[in-house]
């Protein structure tokens, strides 16, 4: 997975069809599972703060047109980012704030 990491802990995706979307992940829980190296059962929630757009051409009544991240895609971009955030979590990255369950 490519992604920058910005001031803040924001982070931006480099690559696909998400890219230039700027985010910081939020609320995020972990719990590492049983037997399984590097892997945690997770949930967060996400902010974004920029990149989002495909096109600033069309106007305020067709904005929607504008997003890369939309509601049809939504749940592929939450797929993404939670890549994202394992391996974040997998390297101990000091800028999430995890709260950490047993």
């Amino acid at each position: 997975m490519n992604f920058t990491s910005k001031p803040l802990s924001c982070f931006q995706i480099t690559v696909g069809k998400f890219a230039g979307v700027i985010f910081f992940f939020k609320d995020v829980y972990a719990k590492k599972e049983k037997d399984k190296v590097n892997n945690y059962e997770v949930s967060f929630s996400y902010d974004i703060v920029g990149g989002n757009y495909r096109d600033r051409g069309y106007d305020k009544s067709q904005d929607h047109l504008n997003k890369i991240v939309n509601d049809t895609n939504k749940e592929l971009f939450l797929e993404e980012i939670g890549k994202i955030l394992n391996l974040l979590l997998s390297n101990n990255d000091l800028r999430i704030f995890v709260q950490w369950i047993t």
